[in-house]
C-alpha cells in the first residue's frame, strides 16, 4: 500500500485508532458507514442478552466509563440481576482492563474453593453389608417379640430397641466413631425406620389376608370361613419373614391374636397407633403381671372361638424371649 499523503491524513477521521492492522490480518476496517448499527437501549435481539461493543484497542480507544456504566445497566435490566449484584457489575465495568482479569480471576478461584468443598450428603456412606443384614434381622424379631412395649416411634419403641441393640455390639458396625458422625448415623437411622415400616407393612397385611369372611350360617355373627387359625397365622408371620428364627409359644399366640383383634374393630389408617393406645390401657388397667396375662389369654380363647380352633396344648406358656437389648444380642448372636 503507497503511503497517505498529507491531505488523506488530514481528512481522516481520529475517533478511532490511527494504527492500522497487522498485516497479518486479511479483513478490511471497516467504513463508519459499514458498522452494524448499536442495539437501542431496552431493545435485545431474540436468543441473546444485548451485543457487546467493539472494544479492540486496534479500532479505537476504550469508552468513557459513563458508556460503559450505562451499558452495565442495560446488561443487569436484561438479565434481571438483583441490585446488590447490579451495583458489583457497574463498579467493575469502570475498572481498566489489568484490574478487571485479576477480579474475574479471584472469583473463579472462590468458585473452585466453593466447589471442592461441596459433599453430596447421598455418597457419602452405604452401610456395610453386614450391619444391614443385622438391621434385617432384628426388625423382624424385634416386632414380632411379644414382650415388645410399643410398634412405633416413641421412646420404648422398636427403634430404640435396634439403636441400642447396634450400639453394644459394635463388631457389627455402628462404632462408636460411626455412632458420633451424625451424617453417617442419619443415614443408619433412616434405614432402621424403613425397614421398621416394611416388615410393619407386612405384619398387618398377613394378618388381614387371615381374617376370613363372616360366616353366613353362623347365627351369632362372629364365626369366619376361610380364616387361619392362630398357631398357624404365627407360623405364616415367621415364614414371610426370612432373617427370622424362632418358634411359636403361647405368648406369641395371644399377642397376635391381640394385633387381629384391632385390626377387625378399627380398621382404620393409623391401626399401629391404635395398638400402641390399647397396649397402655391394658397395662395401665392391669398392673398385675398375673391380671395381664389373663386379660391377652382372654383375647386368645376368643380369637380361636372365631377364626378357628387351634392346638395350643404342645406350645411352651412361655419361650426365652428378648427382653431388653442386651437379651436381644443374646439371641441374635453373631453374624453369620
Amino acid at each position: 500500500m503507497a503511503p497517505r499523503t498529507m491531505a488523506e491524513m488530514m481528512d481522516m477521521h481520529l475517533d478511532s485508532s490511527p494504527i492500522q492492522p497487522s498485516a497479518r490480518s486479511s479483513s478490511p476496517q471497516q467504513s463508519p458507514s459499514s458498522s452494524p448499527s448499536p442495539t437501542p437501549a431496552g431493545h435485545q435481539t431474540e436468543g441473546s442478552i444485548l451485543p457487546l461493543p467493539n472494544l479492540s484497542a486496534s479500532h479505537r480507544k476504550r469508552p468513557a466509563d459513563s458508556d460503559m456504566t450505562q451499558y452495565a445497566q442495560e446488561v443487569g435490566r436484561s438479565t434481571k440481576l438483583l441490585k446488590g449484584d447490579q451495583e458489583r457489575l457497574e463498579k467493575f465495568s469502570k475498572l481498566d482492563h489489568s484490574e478487571q482479569r485479576i477480579w474475574i480471576a479471584g472469583h473463579i478461584l472462590k468458585l473452585g474453593e466453593q466447589q471442592s468443598a461441596l459433599q453430596p450428603p447421598d455418597i457419602l456412606y452405604i452401610i456395610p453389608k453386614k450391619l444391614e443384614a443385622k438391621i434385617d434381622k432384628l426388625s423382624a424379631t424385634t416386632l414380632l417379640n411379644p414382650l415388645i412395649a410399643a410398634y412405633v416411634h416413641t421412646k420404648h419403641g422398636p427403634t430404640n430397641i435396634l439403636v441400642d441393640c447396634l450400639e453394644e455390639n459394635p463388631s457389627w458396625g455402628l462404632t462408636k466413631a460411626v455412632r458420633s458422625d451424625s451424617i453417617k448415623f442419619e443415614v443408619i437411622h433412616g434405614h432402621i425406620q424403613k425397614k421398621l415400616t416394611a416388615v410393619r407393612y407386612s405384619i398387618k397385611k398377613t394378618i388381614q389376608a387371615a381374617c376370613g369372611k363372616p360366616d353366613p350360617d353362623d347365627v351369632t355373627g362372629t364365626r369366619q370361613l376361610g380364616a387361619t387359625d392362630i398357631v398357624e397365622l404365627c407360623k405364616t408371620l415367621i415364614s414371610s419373614n426370612k432373617h427370622m428364627d424362632q418358634v411359636v409359644d403361647l405368648p406369641m399366640c395371644a399377642r397376635i391374636a391381640f394385633l387381629r383383634k384391632i385390626i377387625t374393630e378399627d380398621p382404620s389408617g393409623k391401626y399401629w397407633e391404635s395398638v400402641d393406645s390399647q397396649l397402655d390401657r391394658a397395662r395401665a388397667k392391669y398392673t398385675d403381671a398375673k391380671k395381664l396375662s389373663r386379660f391377652f389369654a382372654m383375647i386368645l380363647d376368643e380369637d380361636c372361638k372365631i377364626y378357628g380352633k387351634a392346638n395350643l396344648d404342645g406350645l411352651v406358656t412361655s419361650a426365652t424371649r428378648a427382653r431388653t437389648s442386651q437379651d436381644l444380642s443374646a439371641v441374635d448372636g453373631e453374624a453369620d
